[in-house]
């Protein structure tokens, strides 16, 4: 039987949620209060723990880095009112599992715990984990409530953890800068951010802005020039409209954003 842990303030929602996973033939307890939360964290040695945000004593946070440091095993759903992007964010990277709404959908809810049941099936199982896709389950100027921006929150979490080359598509408009921002920023780069919107440069000199050249590479190449995507070597880049852009170019963007590197014109490939 599995053991469920609710820590928030509000006693009748402790009392439902209680009552909902107890029918369902779970080990419940609850708490009122971080401090108890974390008493109870250690006495009782839950595998999933619904966590409020907002506590009288602690932050929800403060919670989840304390439970973290207890036991790194624990499934942590926090459950929250009030939804903000640099919260969410920092929950996510801090170990929450999921990151649902209040007043709660009980159908949401029993998804996440249902794909909960199907990651520790996984991990008992002869096979062993599935860990590739599991184990990643584990600001700004961005406003939004609404549960496709939550899942917006959560994906730019996993992306600011990750080294990986990022792909944002969207028309324009539609705030691909501004998640990009706030990837980088939630990365904690030491780094400033260096913005391209290619549509503004004139496209005979794309290439030798972005890649830059070699001194007499072409007429009027006096000295050499670093491209932005070099100055961008140790930074973050984001660039827009390429899709206006000749074939060839975006065939060279593609290229340097799969390998990393890039040559200017007139010199020899990196």
């Amino acid at each position: 039987m599995q053991k469920i842990l609710v820590i928030d303030d509000d006693s009748s929602n402790c009392e439902l949620l209680s009552l909902h996973f107890q029918y369902q033939k779970y080990e419940v307890q609850t708490a009122l209060t971080g401090r108890e939360g974390l008493d109870k964290v250690k006495t009782f040695a839950p595998e999933i723990i619904l966590l409020d945000n907002r506590l009288p004593d602690m932050t929800g946070l403060s919670v989840l880095k304390e439970i973290r440091s207890i036991d790194d095993n624990t499934f942590i759903i926090i459950m929250t009112a009030f939804i903000d992007m640099d919260t969410t964010i920092q929950a996510m990277k801090s170990g929450a599992f999921e990151y649902i709404n209040k007043p709660i959908n009980i159908d949401e809810l029993n998804a996440v715990i249902g794909k909960i049941k199907g990651i520790v099936a996984l991990k008992r199982s002869p096979l062993g984990p599935m860990s590739d896709e599991f184990s990643s389950m584990k600001i700004g100027n961005i406003v939004g409530k609404t549960p496709q921006m939550l899942q917006i929150f959560k994906t730019i979490a996993i992306a600011s953890e990750s080294n990986a080359t990022v792909l944002i598509e969207g028309e324009s408009g539609t705030g691909k800068e501004l998640i990009a921002r706030a990837i980088h920023y939630h990365a904690n780069y030491n780094t400033t951010f260096l913005g391209i919107n290619c549509s503004a440069l004139v496209e005979t000199l794309l290439e030798s802005e972005l890649f830059g050249h070699e001194k007499g590479s072409f007429t009027g190449a006096i000295q050499k020039k670093e491209g932005k995507f070099e100055m961008a070597e140790e930074e973050p880049s984001f660039s827009t409209k390429s899709a206006i852009c000749r074939f060839t170019f975006k065939r060279n963007c593609s290229g340097c954003s799969k390998s990393g590197n890039s040559s200017g014109s007139g010199e020899k490939k990196k």
